[in-house]
């Protein structure tokens, strides 16, 4: 059995804790009604500060969803509870309110309708201390079993993804610790202390039959603890929640197969403390006992897989968010491929984050998160060497005739050693990916690749020389390279090592499609020379670049600068190059001076019939641009084809299959932002 240790977490909110003079919380007989040392009073209720329900007349209250509008039923005048502007209202029904009056909307003779805001506990008690520790559950460990657990099966882009337990065990015991006091005015110290011991026998299995960058995460389990505490006079409601979550993150360039597992026990206190004086303080601590099991990994590819499990508690008091905070546990197994054997290890660590708001208690709203901090240990290692009997893979994905892969030439598997190749005259100095292709037939066979990435990476062919040591690396060896699209013969029997590989330092995702006899569905780019559909037509010469910005007709007085489609809104400026230019300044079918920039769209007409160009949310009076239209399908543009004009909007007569040149101009010598549409059913 392979398990996955997660380390597991003691978790603490720490906020500060109401200290005596020798720096410790306050003795266990300090009742949290009792007077607070060092106040000058008892503990009471502040002027205007209601607990509604304890009121001999109360019936009944509702609330708004959002909180805010209360309406409170009495069976005497509501006018005797005392209840005002400015006044705080508490009770305890429906999760707790705690709220400060704004507005009476409504009164009648047995009810009244108040408009409220979120209020502090500073604000409704003075000279009052709390002292509460909350056992979650029945105070003994609690032991969890989500063994044969699937978290995720699915396709993920080209590949189909699996992740689940195998066995899961976790056991966990926990409290919360709330402590506070209350000096007059406001709050001097609080802490709020969640302490999370966990335990737990687990594997994971993560399958993938492609590459993927990707995290994916269930929750597993959630409970909810009620607590009620007394500050003084004052009633404190609220629950905590506690959720587990289990999830992977994975990258990789193709397909995998592993089980990381183990067993552990751990501890982890983070979080901080507040103090009136000193501000915020935080507090890291870690322990744990853990074994492993050597992982099972069936090798496609490399990979790296990081299992991990999340405890989040959260505290909610008088039903508003309190604090947060999240432990995330993990494992990361790390595959590397060699050609004579494969180098692998696995690291655990924690990373955390608290999120920590006493908003509730202090009218100042001392909130604070902390960035997250990891912390992590190497776990096991090993190398296991190929068998002389088995075909070296080097680590690397085998591609298959028909697949489709995406991934990114600096994900894990990638390498920075081929700098140049006898089939491209750019130094590629980039990192580079490399895919092994065989041919599996008997007879020799056309493959086609098709490259869509950045203009300054390119797929490579290297055809294997056969002798120990050349693969890949021997660039010598190039056949065929390109941008975009290329294609190669191969023969049976033989390697042949497909790089994706960049002219500049650092990665870049691609995506890289194979055909095998027959070439994969391509688009045409229209500016870089290839093939790309493998029609038998390049660039201009083919008729998917109709209507392309590369291939605008020449001899024209002005180009076009973007692309506009039926119902599509764009947005710019006539004063910033290169989205406009200074070219046209009048046209036949419109007297008048436009010395003004103007920014000039394409369009390949899809329709024939009436069509409006318009500027969205004109403003003459600040930018007085003009629209004008040009028909540009037989000698590029002209201002002498106009074929439409106005101040705001531009209605003319389209004919499917014509070039449009669509203008918006600088009304003697305007410039500035515009914002245009394309209408095509009006």
């Amino acid at each position: 059995m392979r398990r996955l240790f997660l380390l597991l977490t003691l978790i603490a909110l720490v906020l500060p804790a109401a200290c005596t003079d020798d720096g410790s919380w306050g003795d266990d007989d300090t009742a949290a009604n009792s007077d607070v040392p060092g106040s000058d009073g008892e503990a009471a209720l502040t002027a205007g500060t209601v607990l509604v329900e304890d009121h001999e007349c109360f019936v009944a209250v509702t609330r708004s969803d959002d909180l805010v509008v209360f309406t409170f039923q009495f069976n005497c005048d509501p006018a005797s509870v005392g209840i005002e502007i400015g006044g705080i209202v508490v009770g305890i029904s429906d999760g707790g309110y705690l709220r400060r009056i704004e507005e009476i909307i409504d009164q009648t003779d047995n009810a009244i309708v108040v408009r409220t805001s979120q209020a502090a506990i500073a604000d409704a008690v003075v000279n009052a201390s709390m002292s509460e520790v909350i056992v979650l559950g029945n105070g003994a460990r609690e032991t969890l079993d989500f063994s044969g657990w699937t978290l995720f099966s699915g396709d993920i882009g080209p590949a189909h993804v699996g992740v689940g337990i195998n066995e899961g065990l976790i056991s966990l015991d926990a409290q919360l610790t709330l402590e506070a006091a209350f000096i007059n005015p406001g709050l001097e110290e609080f802490q709020a202390r969640f302490d999370l011991e966990m335990s737990a026998d687990l594997s994971f299995w993560v399958t993938s039959t492609n590459g993927l960058h990707w995290d994916q995460s269930i929750t597993l389990w959630k409970v909810i603890y009620p607590f009620f505490a007394m500050v003084g006079p004052l009633p404190v409601v609220g629950h905590v929640e506690v959720a587990l979550v289990a999830g992977v993150w994975v990258q990789a360039p193709g397909g995998f197969e592993t089980t990381l597992g183990g067993e552990g026990t751990a501890s982890l206190s983070a979080g901080g403390w507040y103090n009136q004086e000193a501000g915020w303080t935080s507090v890291n601590e870690r322990s744990f006992e853990l074994t492993f099991d050597e992982p099972d990994f069936g090798i496609l590819t490399d990979f790296m897989v990081r299992p991990y499990v999340s405890v989040e508690p959260s505290v909610m008091m008088y039903s508003v968010a309190g604090p947060t905070f999240v432990a995330q546990t993990y494992i990361t197994g790390l595959v590397t491929g060699t050609c004579s054997g494969v180098d692998w290890h696995l690291m655990a660590g924690v990373g955390a984050r608290a999120g920590l708001k006493i908003n509730l208690f202090d009218r100042f709203s001392p909130s604070i998160t902390w960035p997250i901090w990891n912390y992590e240990v190497p776990l096991i290692q090993g190398y296991i060497p190929w068998d002389f009997d088995v075909p070296e893979v080097c680590g690397n994905t085998n591609l298959i005739c028909g697949e489709t892969v995406s991934y990114n030439t600096s994900y894990p598997g990638s390498g920075d050693e081929n700098d140049t190749y006898s089939c491209t005259e750019f130094p590629l100095t980039g990192s580079e990916y490399i895919y092994r292709f065989r041919q599996s037939g008997a007879m020799p066979q056309e493959v086609y690749l098709g490259l869509e990435s950045e203009p300054d990476v390119q797929v490579l062919v290297i055809e294997d020389p056969g002798w120990l040591g050349a693969g890949p690396m021997s660039g010598d060896s190039c056949i065929a390279a390109s941008n975009s699209a290329t294609s190669f013969t191969a023969l049976p029997d033989t390697d042949y090592w497909v790089i994706v590989d960049g002219e500049f330092p650092g990665g870049a995702d691609f995506e890289l499609s194979v055909g095998c006899g027959e070439p994969p569905e391509m688009t045409e780019n229209c500016g870089d020379g290839v093939d790309d559909d493998w029609d038998g037509q390049i660039d201009c010469d083919d008729t998917d670049c109709l209507g392309s910005l590369e291939c605008q007709p020449t001899g024209g007085e002005c180009i076009a600068t973007e692309l506009i489609a039926c119902g599509q809104t764009l947005s710019g400026d006539t004063t910033l190059a290169p989205d406009a230019s200074n070219g046209l300044d009048g046209y036949d079918c419109n007297v008048g001076d436009y010395s003004g920039p103007e920014a000039i769209f394409l369009w390949l007409a899809d329709v024939t019939g009436p069509v409006q160009f318009r500027l969205v949310d004109a403003q003459p009076l600040v930018v007085d641009h003009d629209l004008i239209v040009m028909d540009g399908t037989t000698g590029g543009c002209d201002t002498s084809v106009c074929v439409g004009h106005n101040f705001n909007s531009a209605t003319f007569e389209a004919i499917e299959g014509h070039l449009y040149y669509l203008v918006v101009d600088g009304f003697n010598g305007a410039e500035g932002p515009y914002s245009v549409a394309l209408d095509c059913a009006p």
